[in-house]
């Protein structure tokens, strides 16, 4: 194979002569960072004929070479967005998905709408990254439709939509959210945990404490996590016990909620949580103890 200083000599070429055609054929060269170039060396140029050439591109197998088309995609405006939403829409065989992720980064307020529809994409690929890119881009409007995937038949796809709504911040999904901790999946059961501490909204603190009772230790570590975000006195005594749980990373995660919630009963129980025998968990419940008692001192 060609030496790459000489392959990237050639790109640089061909972009100070504006041959696109010539870059659209590196786009396809067996060396990643070949390809990279190319994609940036498009976006450079602008020239609309790369667009299709780009979208292809986000399928490629390297992440930094996808992000690359990305960007190229980005810099090129109307075009881009446009083949975007088409690709989207089905019209482009097996890039739904990657148009979607695109959008996440390029597609601004014109492809909220576009988005929530491929929420009910018969492909689970593209459901899942819709409801990230939905993340990204931050719109309310998202946040009925995101609760509708909550009921998707795909985990992953349940789990994204949990993730965005946490994003999202819309105290109109806790309820949604609430009835989701039961669902079948832990790693549902964990995200919603995470989103409701993220969201803030004093109601999930009962359901949360009946979660540092799941089977699952992840789930028990995400409640412990909300329930510290939370700050609610109710969950002290529940978290007392969780210092006690069976798995460290629950342990550790109660000790760190209760040093946020920085109530002063903890004390005790924390001093004897120091001779937990893992070593997170007693970095833990140092940095709890300190910060209860700067709590408890008096203002100078």
């Amino acid at each position: 194979m060609e030496a790459l200083d000489s392959l990237k000599g050639k790109l640089r070429e061909m972009e100070a002569k504006r041959d696109v055609e010539g870059l659209i054929q590196m786009l396809k060269h067996e060396h990643r960072e070949v390809r990279k170039e190319a994609a940036s060396a498009l976006g450079r140029i602008r020239d609309t004929r790369a667009v299709q050439p780009l979208l292809l591109t986000l399928k490629d197998e390297n992440l930094d070479v996808k992000e690359a088309a990305v960007a190229a995609l980005r810099d090129m405006g109307e075009p881009a967005l446009n083949i975007l939403l088409q690709a989207l829409s089905g019209e482009y065989s097996d890039v739904g998905s990657k148009a979607a992720w695109a959008l996440g980064y390029i597609g601004g307020a014109q492809a909220v709408r576009p988005l929530i529809q491929a929420l009910k994409d018969k492909d689970s690929r593209v459901r899942q990254e819709a409801a990230r890119a939905l993340a990204k881009i931050g719109d309310a409007r998202a946040v009925e439709p995101l609760v509708e995937t909550l009921k998707d038949e795909h985990w992953y796809v349940r789990e994204e939509a949990a993730k965005t709504l946490a994003n999202l911040g819309d105290v109109w999904a806790v309820d949604a959210l609430i009835e989701v901790l039961r669902d079948r999946n832990s790693h549902v059961r964990q995200e919603v945990a995470i989103a409701l501490g993220r969201i803030g909204e004093k109601r999930a603190v009962e359901p949360l404490i009946q979660v540092l009772r799941d089977d699952d230790w992840s789930v028990r570590h995400g409640a412990a996590w909300a329930l510290g975000k939370l700050g609610d006195r109710r969950a002290v005594v529940p978290l007392l016990q969780a210092l006690k749980d069976r798995n460290s990373h629950v342990r550790q995660g109660a000790a760190m909620a209760l040093g946020i919630i920085g109530d002063a009963v903890a004390v005790e129980p924390l001093k004897e949580a120091l001779k937990d025998r893992d070593g997170d968990v007693q970095a833990a419940v140092q940095e709890a103890l300190v910060k209860i008692s700067k709590r408890m001192m008096p203002p100078p």
